[in-house]
Formats: C-alpha cells, sequence, structure tokens
C-alpha cells in the first residue's frame, strides 16, 4: 500500500496538499505549495530566501541589528559601531508606527523606544529635516 501511495504522491504532487493531509498545519501547506509552484530548485531557494526576508522585517526591522535575527552572526557590531544611526532607524521606525497605527498621535509606545521630549497625545512632527533624515537613510 505503502507503494501505492508513494506512486500517486510522485505522479501526482498536488494530491501532497490535500485539506485532509495529517501535516496539515500551515506552514507545511505554505511550503508544499511554494516548491510545487516553483520551476525549478533555483526558484524554489528565491522564493524561500524572499518569504525569510519578508519574515524578518515584519517584526521589529531593528532586530536585526540588535538581535541578529537573520542570524548572519554581526554580534555586537551594529550596537558597538553605528548606535546613533540606529537610535534613528528606531526614531523612523516609531514616527511611522505612530503615524500608521495611532493617528499620529504620540502613545506610551513611541515614548518607550523613542529618547523623546515628546508629549503623551501630542501630533508628531514630521517636517523638513525629518524628510531629510529619511531620504539619506533609505536613498539607496
Amino acid at each position: 500500500m505503502s507503494d501505492l501511495i508513494e506512486m500517486v504522491y510522485l505522479d501526482i504532487p498536488n494530491k501532497l496538499t490535500s485539506i485532509q493531509d495529517d501535516s496539515n498545519n500551515s506552514g507545511y501547506q505554505k511550503l508544499l505549495k511554494l516548491m510545487l509552484s516553483s520551476s525549478n530548485k533555483e526558484e524554489i531557494i528565491e522564493r524561500l530566501v524572499e518569504e525569510k526576508i519578508r519574515g524578518i522585517f515584519y517584526g521589529n526591522p531593528l532586530d536585526v541589528f540588535e538581535k541578529d535575527k537573520a542570524k548572519l552572526e554581526f554580534g555586537t557590531f551594529f550596537k558597538d559601531n553605528y548606535s546613533s544611526e540606529i537610535n534613528k532607524f528606531k526614531e523612523i521606525i516609531a514616527a511611522r508606527n505612530v503615524v500608521a497605527h495611532n493617528n499620529g498621535k504620540i502613545d506610551r509606545k513611541y515614548l518607550r523606544e523613542v529618547n523623546s521630549t515628546a508629549t503623551l497625545g501630542e501630533k508628531i512632527k514630521i517636517d523638513r529635516e525629518f524628510i531629510k533624515t529619511l531620504y539619506i537613510y533609505f536613498r539607496y
């Protein structure tokens, strides 16, 4: 029987994505669909890398520098050599989050994350200097 099942799955790989599959967790299904919809090994790897990068940056992008979320073994390199840039990046991300999620009003999370003289509930200032900073950090 296992030989028959193997032959069917090898001949009709889409059967692996069956809803009734015991391995019906979403990660397994997503990976399987990615593999089956790719034309070759290189495309599978490219798509896996794309998903991995999206997952790394989906949470807190600062974790790449502060916690080596990408597992590139940087250690404390960024913290030791680029702390002012990391702090500016923190401010940019916190400002983005306040604008996107709190109508531009400074919240407690912003105050925790950014060393700021801002006041709770105050509207965040996106002035010319801040826009220039964004340009400098994201021009590449």
